[in-house]
């Protein structure tokens, strides 16, 4: 009985070992993340048709605060896996109630995070942090919210620009699972020069520095996540316990009876430059490969166009055991290759939109496409003359 008392008495300070907030707020945070969590797995269209659902066995498995707060400490990890009832509410998110979408996650965490790893430690960074791709975009490299953040990493245009990732009418590299990964390497490595504090990292690459700032500054200089927690924004509060229940559910899903998903997508890969534009849908014609592979891997590419020119070169990835079949065919493809299908789409995207470069101002770049000054202020709603290398401006 003593023994018994003495479990029940850990459980409880367990789930209490949190600052004090109100259970309406819990709700709310709780609310919003299924909200979101939703949101992000509805996108998985072109990723459905790729995958074969593995049934979860039926299992009726119970949260035991010393158990999970004893498995949670075993996992090595960058800062202390805290077991909270915040905690519990997104491990029975991820491990229960979402079960179906968690073996989807694992099935795409096996496609893409030897990649993820890779270039983390290629910048010398915790392979843990794979683990925020997972929270911000259930690992669908297409996804996009509501305030205009899309890829893996959910890059909103300003900071990708600010970390070299192209945004255009054709291609928007936020969507490339590469070139994103290593812009969020840097932008993570810049954090952690800010903060050298991993659950503050975490918690900025979420809300930006200045919440954060702003946090620490109304808790009397705190930097304790915990500590910071009330003042923080509503959605960053889901995200270091998020970045907790996704790591304890990849490391426990055998306990939790969760199968992951069957995912059709090649693992050996070949990557081409291409010097001429060529549609997707005209590979797809030409050899054994559907067009919605195509897209998962090559999803940069917004209208299925690859825009390579003598000028650019982009790449094309395809299946290691296409690559040849592609090759023998490709001077056949070019040659073939409706330009209407192709052309249109590169002309709508460049008559209707434009870079700013190095030099440029809004002078120059009304006389170049025939429209006034004040026009491009208008249709662009901006403030001032002022504009900035990178900022992408309408010109019709």
């Amino acid at each position: 009985m003593k023994s018994v008392l003495i479990i029940i008495f850990s459980g409880l300070f367990l789930l209490l070992s949190i600052p004090t907030y109100s259970v309406e707020d819990n709700k709310e945070i709780v609310s919003q993340f299924d909200t979101t969590f939703e949101y992000k797995t509805n996108q998985w269209e072109s990723l459905l048709k790729l995958m074969e659902d593995c049934t979860p066995s039926d299992s009726s498995i119970i949260h035991n605060a010393t158990e999970c707060a004893s498995r949670l400490s075993a996992i090595p990890n960058i800062f202390p896996m805290t077991y909270n009832r915040v905690i519990a509410n997104y491990i029975d998110r991820y491990a229960l109630k979402g079960k179906k979408y968690t073996a989807r996650i694992m099935a795409l965490a096996s496609y893409y995070f030897p990649m993820i790893e890779d270039i983390l430690e290629e910048y010398g960074l915790p392979p843990e942090l794979k683990y925020l791709a997972v929270i911000e975009s259930a690992l669908n490299p297409m996804a996009h919210s509501r305030s205009g953040a899309a890829g893996l990493w959910q890059f909103v245009p300003s900071t990708g620009r600010l970390y070299g990732l192209e945004n255009t009418g054709l291609v928007d590299e936020r969507r490339d699972p590469v070139k994103s990964t290593r812009a969020a390497a840097k932008y993570l490595t810049d954090l952690y020069k800010i903060y050298n504090n991993w659950e503050l990292v975490i918690a900025a690459y979420n809300c930006g520095p200045g919440s954060i700032n702003k946090a620490i500054r109304r808790s009397g200089g705190k930097t304790d996540y915990w500590t910071l927690y009330p003042y923080l924004p509503t959605e960053t509060r889901n995200y270091i316990p998020a970045f907790i229940a996704v790591n304890y559910v990849m490391h426990y899903a055998d306990y939790y009876s969760i199968c992951p998903a069957n995912l059709c997508l090649p693992m050996m890969t070949d990557t081409l430059m291409l010097d001429n534009s060529l549609s997707m849908h005209t590979i797809a014609k030409h050899i054994d490969v559907s067009i919605d592979e195509l897209r998962m891997l090559n999803p940069q590419y917004k209208q299925d166009i690859i825009p390579g020119s003598k000028l650019k070169q982009f790449s094309l990835r395809l299946p290691q055991n296409l690559t040849c079949a592609f090759l023998s065919v490709q001077d056949s493809i070019f040659s073939k290759t409706n330009e209407t299908e192709v052309q249109t789409p590169i002309n709508q995207a460049i008559s209707t939109t434009h870079i700013v470069r190095k030099g440029e101002n809004l002078g120059l770049i009304s006389k170049r496409y025939g429209i006034s000054v004040s026009k491009l202020i208008s249709i662009n709603n901006l403030r001032s003359n002022v504009i900035k290398i990178g900022q992408r401006l309408n010109v019709q």
